[in-house]
Parts: C-alpha cells; structure tokens; sequence
C-alpha cells in the first residue's frame, strides 16, 4: 500500500466518504496542460499562478523538493476543478457513488487503451476488511481527455451510466457473456450490435433527463442501421424508437435482440401490421440460419427479390408452413437454411 501512495494523490469528494485517486505523473500531466492550454488563448493566469508556487520551491532545499512540486501538482489540480468534476458526476449518480469507496483515474496511452469499469477492491489489511465489498470505479483516460473539462464530463456522464444500469437490479445484468462459444468473428459482431443497443438506449435516456441536450441520435443511429443492415427499414425505425425514447431494456433483452431477429422484431413497438419489407433481403450468405445455427450459403426465403442475387431461392409456401408450426419464435420471413428447409420438406412428404 506504501508503494502506491507513492505514485498516486487522493483527493476527498466533497462531504462523502468517497476518495478520488490520481496518478501523480497524470496529475502534473493534466496541471502543464491546463496551462499551455490557457497560454495558447493568451491567458496567462494560470501560468502565473503556477510560478508563483513553483519559483519558491526552487529557492527550497534540493532534498525534498520532487515531493513538494508533487503536493503543488495536486493543489492545482483540484483548485482548477477537476477534482469537482469527479464530485459532480457521484453527484449525478447516486446509487453508483452509494457502492463505491474510490474513484480511479489513470493514464491511457490511446483512445484503444480507454475504458471505464466498475472493480471490487481486495482487502490486504483488516483495515480493508470493511471495504471489501465496496466497488471501485476505474477510469483510464487520454491526457487530450482533459483538454476540454465539458468534454469529459459528457464522456463520462456516458460510460457511468452503463455502471450505473449495471448495479441496477431491474437492469438484471449478467457479467458473463452467452457468446463465449461461437467463433471470435461472429462473437464480435455480437458483442458491437449488443452495444449499439445499449449506447442507444443510455444517450437517449440522458436526452430525455434534459442533463444534456443535442445528444449524437444522427451518429447513434448510422451505427445501428450498420449492424442491422439486413432487418427491415420499419422495424429499425421502431426498435430505435423504443430505444431511444422509451423505457431502459433490461440485459436480457439487449441480449436477444443482438442475436436474435425474432426478438428484435418483437421489441418493435410500430404497428404490428406494417409492411415487413419484401424487398429487402433478411439476411447475407454466411450468416446463421436462425434454427439450426450453422452458416448458411444457401438461404430458402419467403419472397425472394428479383435482384438478391446468388444463394437465395424462394420455399414452398406449405412447408415454410410447417417450419412456422414447429418453432414458436420463426418466422417465414426470417429464412432457413437449405438443410433444415429439406429436412422439414421430408417429413411433410412422409407425412
């Protein structure tokens, strides 16, 4: 524990219990910035302020002096508002602030290496004991993250609100992911439609709240129609819709509609009747076949438009039927593979 106090600060967030801890060397980091910041724009407050600390330091003895820049480093950084930046946001939050006993903030090297979790934190001392089950919150940002103080609040307003549905118990989330067997690339494909989703549903709930106007619907929105690019126009406008202005999904329904058509469809809140768009092709050769799950090179549809292309021949309206019959949660419109179609179209001739 000694050793990290070496390489961190901790601040008090206001009246709360809650610590925030920075590392010293992102501290300084985010203070020089700030500064050449303000000198760009001809502002040289701030540059004065620093001096005013920083030249009596260099009259002190050279013994001791790293540590008295490091106490400067963390003086300014919380008198020019970072540190209440972090108290705003467990303000903002508060059943995510009520199971947490530290915020974290680190470095990241890229925009690849950020992220924000949600960590229990061992206890190595008896001391600790107590605070075994509290959470810590991480948050591993870019230096250019603090350029802009708005900026990163509206980032972090953000990915709080995923920890914050992820402590919510009508949320029901589940850390383990059901996707863990297929292979890499139809797992990620997955997981990207999973967020959209959820990215959705939290931006739209953040507009809603009127905490932050103008969210990225447009930008929202180009990322969803990129993942379900093979569902009906209709029903993206629907699901959408829902997302973004009604009520919160819980983990499971994010979940089904990522992996499954039926259930994004009945997600969809727009009239039941609407036209499915015949016109558009369901799905791509190589996608799953809904019932048996293999990758499918040879789709059996419905209604086949002129210009699908190869790998695509319209089934018997009578065993797409049968098919509709046996599976509660399929539907003609869905497509099924060559194989499952064949097999089903036997039994309906022994039958």
């Amino acid at each position: 524990m000694r050793g990290m106090e070496n390489l961190v600060h901790l601040f008090k967030i206001g009246e709360s219990s809650i610590s925030l801890c920075v590392e010293k060397r992102l501290t300084e980091r985010i203070v020089r910035q700030k500064m050449d910041d303000a000198l760009r724009h001809g502002d040289t407050a701030l540059q004065d302020a620093y001096h005013a600390q920083a030249d009596v330091l260099y009259d002190a003895p050279e013994r001791g002096r790293e540590g008295e820049f490091a106490k400067m480093h963390a003086t300014l950084f919380e008198e020019w508002g970072f540190v209440a930046l972090f108290r705003e946001l467990c303000e903002e939050f508060p059943a995510l602030a009520a199971a947490t006993h530290q915020v974290f903030v680190a470095s990241a090297a890229s925009n690849r290496d950020e992220s924000v979790d949600l960590d229990r934190r061992s206890a190595d001392s008896d001391a600790d004991k107590q605070h075994a089950q509290d959470r810590v919150i991480g948050n591993r940002l870019t230096l250019p993250r603090f350029s802009d103080p708005d900026a990163l609040h509206r980032h972090l307003r953000h990915e709080w609100s995923h920890l914050d549905d992820m402590l919510n118990p009508a949320f029901r989330f589940a850390g383990r992911s059901p996707w863990g067997h297929l292979p890499p690339s139809e797992e990620n494909v997955l997981r990207e439609r999973y967020r959209a989703l959820w990215c959705a549903s939290i931006d739209g709930r953040i507009e809603q709240s009127e905490r932050e106007p103008g969210q990225p619907r447009k930008r929202r929105r180009a990322e969803f129609d990129k993942l379900f690019r093979k569902f009906p126009e209709t029903w993206r406008d629907g699901v959408f819709a829902q997302l973004w202005d009604g009520p919160t999904p819980t983990h499971a329904e994010l979940l089904s509609m990522a992996d499954s058509r039926a259930a994004f469809e009945v997600y969809d809140d727009s009239d039941p009747d609407a036209d499915d768009s015949p016109d558009v092709v369901p799905v791509s050769v190589g996608d799953a076949c809904p019932l048996c799950r293999f990758p499918t090179h040879q789709w059996v549809l419905a209604t086949v438009p002129t210009d699908a292309g190869r790998g695509f021949v319209a089934g018997d309206a009578e065993v797409l039927a049968r098919i509709d019959a046996h599976y509660e949660n399929w539907k003609p419109s869905y497509g099924v593979c060559e194989r499952c179609y064949e097999r089903h179209e036997t039994e309906s001739i022994v039958a």
